[in-house]
C-alpha cells in the first residue's frame, strides 16, 4: 500500500510542481524525469508485490533508494515514499521528523547546510525483509521439494501401471472338439450348423475352418 499509494501521490505531485514556474533548464528536466521514474517504480514494485509476495528483491531496491539523507553545498538528495521518519545530523544539530505522503530533492551546487540522515521506516522494512528472508526462502525450498517428490511419484505410478500392461497375457480359450485353432488373416466368426459344437459352447463364438481344411487338422 505504501508503493502504490505513495508512488501516484509522488507521480502527481511532480507533475503538478513540473507544470508551474515557466520555461526550466534542461537538467532540472532531467531531474524531474528521474524522480518520476522512481515514483513509477514504486507503484510497479507495490503492484508486482500483491500479485506474487515471493518476488520481493524490488521490494529491497526500492526501500534501499529511501535509506540515505544527505544535504551539502555540492548535492543533497532524499526520496521518500510513502512514509519517512528521518533523522538527521545537520550542521552538527540531531533534529528527526516525519513525513507521510511522497517528497524528494536534489540540488547540486546550492548553498545548502551539511547534514547526513538516514530514513528510519525504510531501514526498518530492509530489516524485516533481512530477517524473514532465510524462514521464506527455506519454505519455497521445501515446496519445491515436495513438488519434485510428487512429480516422480505420479511417473513411478504410470510406469508401473504401463509394465503391468505390457506383461499381461491375453487368456486364449481353445474350443473343444478338436477344432485346428484360426490362422491369422483366415479365420471367420459366424455361426455353423455344421461344426460339431460342444453344447455349452455359444454357436455364435464359434470358429468355422474353410471348406478344403479338414476339422481335425
Amino acid at each position: 500500500m505504501l508503493c502504490v499509494g505513495g508512488g501516484f501521490t509522488g507521480l502527481s505531485l511532480t507533475l503538478q510542481s513540473l507544470g508551474t514556474g515557466g520555461q526550466k533548464p534542461f537538467v532540472v528536466y532531467a531531474i524531474y524525469a528521474g524522480f518520476l521514474l522512481l515514483f513509477g517504480f514504486g507503484v510497479f514494485v507495490g503492484i508486482r508485490l500483491g500479485e506474487k509476495p515471493a518476488k520481493r528483491g524490488l521490494l529491497v531496491i526500492f526501500y534501499l533508494l529511501q535509506v540515505p539523507e544527505l544535504w551539502s553545498p555540492l548535492v543533497s538528495y532524499h526520496f521518500g515514499c510513502g512514509l519517512s521518519a528521518t533523522m538527521a545530523l545537520l550542521n552538527g544539530t540531531l533534529t528527526w521528523g516525519f513525513r507521510l505522503g511522497a517528497d524528494w530533492q536534489f540540488t547540486l551546487l546550492q548553498k545548502s547546510p551539511w547534514g547526513i540522515g538516514v530514513n528510519g521506516v525504510a531501514v526498518g522494512v530492509l530489516l524485516v525483509e533481512a530477517l524473514t528472508a532465510i524462514p521464506r526462502r527455506r519454505r519455497e525450498r521445501l515446496a519445491e521439494e515436495l513438488k519434485m517428490l510428487e512429480a516422480e511419484s505420479a511417473t513411478a505410478m504410470g510406469a508401473t501401471a504401463t509394465s503391468r500392461i505390457s506383461t499381461t497375457a491375453p487368456a486364449i480359450i481353445e474350443p473343444r472338439g478338436g477344432i485346428a485353432p484360426p490362422v491369422a488373416g483366415t479365420a471367420r466368426l459366424f455361426a455353423s450348423p455344421l461344426c460339431d459344437a460342444p453344447p455349452d459352447l455359444p454357436v455364435s463364438l464359434l470358429v468355422a475352418p474353410k471348406a478344403d481344411e479338414s476339422p481335425g487338422a
